[in-house]
């Protein structure tokens, strides 16, 4: 009979990139505001270590990863924004973009430091604009 160890074994181990997307292409009507929240502590995080509190995001899609990217191109002028809340908080703002008409805008590896992420699109500018938003929490 062999000997064993209760030791487990240690080897060479490379970690798999997730990523939870949001893509929209559509249109943004004047002065409407759109939303794409994020949960990204829900799935990774154990339960009775999160606050208490109601979600100031219900709708958030569940996602893993520590980063976020974001890419804009619109046909108008427009106003970017990332936002983060803690478990029960309230929403504070962390970025403030304006993003001028037909200019492609890059978010990249924005680190996420609170469970609630929501990016917000603000269309001020008096004219429908054409829209094409993605939206990622990724982990490397």
């Amino acid at each position: 009979m062999p000997l064993t160890s209760g030791m487990i074994p240690r080897a060479l181990v490379q970690a798999i990139p997730s990523v939870t997307p949001n893509e929209r292409v559509t249109t943004l009507g004047i002065g409407a505001t759109l939303n794409v929240d994020f949960d990204a502590l829900k799935s990774v995080a154990d339960p009775a270590l999160l606050g208490v509190g109601v979600s100031p995001s219900p709708t958030a899609i569940v996602a893993v990863g520590p980063f976020l990217d974001v890419g804009l191109f619109a046909s108008q002028a427009l106003t970017l924004q990332v936002w983060m809340a803690m478990s029960g908080g309230t929403f504070r703002q962390v970025s403030n973009t304006v993003v001028p008409a037909s200019t492609f805008e890059n978010i990249s590896g924005l680190r996420i430091t609170s469970r609630y992420v929501r990016v917000t699109l603000v269309n001020a500018s008096g004219i429908i604009a054409n829209i094409e938003l993605g939206v990622y929490v990724r982990s490397t």
